[in-house]
Parts: C-alpha cells; sequence; structure tokens
C-alpha cells in the first residue's frame, strides 16, 4: 500500500489508520494478506456479452461489423472483424457474421462518427450457456419515415426468424434507434423487441438467472461460479447471516447466497435490473430477499439501520467507475 493510498484513506475515514498500519506490519507493508489468483476454469470463448461498432473494415469494405483498431479522438475509424479472437464464443460470432451480411443487404451505410451521416451504429449479442442468445441492433434514423424505418425492422425480424440468419440461433431480437450520442451509457435509450423470447436465460450455482437487455451480469459464467463462492467462502456466512447485496445488478451475488442466511436486500440503480432480480428470486423459489432500486448512497443509511440488531454482511460490486465521492464516507462509516 503506498503512501499516497493511506493519505487518501485517512481523509474518507481517519479511525481506520490505526488498524491499517497495524496491517502493514503484519504483512510487509500490505493491507492484507495477497492470496493467489484463482483462474477461471474457462479461459477461452467465455465472453456472455460482446459490443460491436459497425463502420468501415481495415479492406475498406462498409458495413464491418467489429472492433475499432484504436480509440476514434486519435483519428482511428476502422473496424476489424472479430472472427480471429479466442474471448470471444463461437455462438456470438455465428449472429455477428448474419448480422453484417444483412446490413450490407440493405440501403443503408455505417455510421460515420466524424460527419454524423449513415445508420448502422452497434450489434450487441450476448450469449448462455443455455445456447440462447439475445442480438440488440442500433441504428441512426436519420431522416427515414416510420413507414421505412417498419420495414426494416420487419426485414430484419424476417432475417433472423425465417430467412438466412435463423441459422445464427438468435432466439432475441431489439432494435433501439439512436440519434447522436450525448453520452457513453446506453440503458436510457428506448429498446424495441421485434422477435422472439424478450429475455435470455443463464444457469449459475444451481440457480437460473433471467437477462434483460441493459441488465448487467458478470461476462464470463464460469469464473462468476468461482468468485460467488469465494465470497461465501470469506463472508463466514451462517443462519442468522443479513446480507446487503449493494449494485446487485440482477441479484446473482444475493440469491446465490440467500439459501446459507437468513435475509438478503438487494440495492441496484436500474430498474430493468432490479425486475430482473425480483423474477430470479421468485423463479428460484426464495422468498427472503428484496430488491430496491434506486442510489446507494440514498438507500444504504436506512436499510443498515434497520437492519442493525441483525448479523449484518455488506457485499459491495460497484460498477466499473466506482464509488460515487459522495457514497464513500457512508460506506467507510459503516466499517
Amino acid at each position: 500500500m503506498t503512501s499516497s493510498t493511506m493519505r487518501e484513506i485517512g481523509k474518507t475515514n481517519r479511525a481506520l489508520l490505526p488498524w491499517l498500519l497495524s496491517q502493514r506490519q503484519k504483512h510487509s507493508k500490505a493491507c492484507c494478506p495477497l492470496e493467489g489468483i484463482m483462474p477461471s476454469p474457462q479461459q477461452t470463448e467465455y465472453r456472455n456479452k460482446c459490443e460491436f461498432l459497425v463502420g468501415v473494415g481495415v479492406d475498406g469494405e462498409d458495413n464491418t461489423v467489429g472492433c475499432r483498431l484504436g480509440k476514434y479522438k486519435g483519428g482511428t475509424c476502422a473496424v476489424a472483424a472479430p472472427f480471429d479472437t479466442v474471448h470471444i464464443p463461437e455462438a456470438t460470432k455465428q449472429v455477428v457474421k448474419a448480422f453484417q451480411e444483412f446490413i450490407r443487404s440493405t440501403p443503408y451505410s455505417a455510421y460515420d462518427p466524424e460527419t454524423y451521416s449513415g445508420h448502422w451504429k452497434q450489434l450487441t449479442v450476448r450469449t448462455s450457456r443455455r445456447g440462447q442468445a439475445m442480438a440488440i441492433a442500433y441504428f441512426h434514423p436519420q431522416k427515414l419515415s416510420p413507414e421505412e424505418l417498419a420495414g426494416l425492422k420487419a426485414s430484419l425480424a424476417q432475417y433472423f426468424t425465417g430467412g438466412p440468419g435463423k441459422a445464427s440461433g438468435v432466439t432475441c431480437l431489439y432494435f433501439v434507434q439512436e440519434g447522436q450520442r450525448k453520452t457513453p451509457s446506453q440503458e436510457g435509450l428506448p429498446l424495441e423487441h421485434v422477435a422472439g423470447d424478450r429475455y435470455i436465460h443463464e444457469d449459475l450455482l444451481g440457480l437460473t438467472f433471467q437477462i434483460s437487455p441493459h441488465a448487467f451480469f458478470q461476462v464470463n459464467s464460469p469464473a462468476a461460479e468461482v468468485l460467488y463462492t469465494v465470497i461465501q467462502d470469506w463472508a463466514q456466512l451462517d443462519s442468522e447471516s443479513a446480507v446487503l447485496d449493494v449494485c446487485c445488478g440482477t441479484g446473482t451475488i444475493g440469491l446465490a447466497l440467500a439459501q446459507k442466511v437468513k435475509r438478503v436486500v438487494g440495492i441496484e440503480l436500474c430498474q430493468e435490473a432490479v425486475e430482473d432480480a425480483r423474477v430470479n428470486a421468485h423463479n428460484n423459489e426464495l422468498s427472503n430477499v428484496e430488491f430496491h432500486c434506486g442510489r446507494a448512497e440514498d438507500l444504504v443509511p436506512a436499510l443498515v439501520s434497520k437492519l442493525a440488531s441483525q448479523q449484518l454482511i455488506a457485499i459491495l460490486d460497484p460498477p466499473r467507475a466506482g464509488l460515487r465521492a459522495t457514497w464513500r464516507p457512508q460506506a467507510a462509516g459503516q466499517e
């Protein structure tokens, strides 16, 4: 642990500093024992959610679906197909290939982030070990009429349900109209269900989870099972424990622990994920769980007070950006 990290912790929770200093003395200046890496049981073709851009390929071919080779701000807009990658499942690659063939058959070009012209923007693919596949197509409508858009969506649905794209295995198809992007987040964009099921389902530690288009789910299911098993062991849970699952997504961590504890309370900002979590609790016949939609910093104080009389364990799995600054002091205060 560096001195700068110690200073940052001191600003947030000075009461923690004596404990940290004692831990550094015990563990050769580390704040805790450093465990070895626990490998994922599956290290190739593991990623169950992939987002692909649509653009001009390195060969100059328009409407190429894949990964941008550099940063747009650096002047690179070329897209490379993902077919030679090792982390993307073959099932996902089949969906990409089918979608690419479809959009190349349309009169609409790839969206150009420099000129803001063009239409096709992105393809998101989610898969599960049940063999299900969700495809979400992002399209800039520009000045197309409602009738033209309706015809395009009908053609897309027909292609994947009764045409050449059926062999790709898409079981769930969505269409999103997205204009010039104002924010990196796409969760607020309206999704239009155009074909197949509305959800996919994944099995994890003997439980079944419903996954909506925007809901968070660990991208490596076998590795998630290892992670949740470690959490269960380290938390030292028993039948009198209460678990506060902060940033719970579709409820995977809390639900995986529910059979071991007295109560599980989940907090999640995404309403779609909360709805999935509640469905998942019902489908798995787990009655000792509840989920709340809102910001952690708004909900945690009251929930901690409510659960204070119980053997409370908090599990925090925040977004990639980390905790909001307004929430960190509360988290430290509950230590």
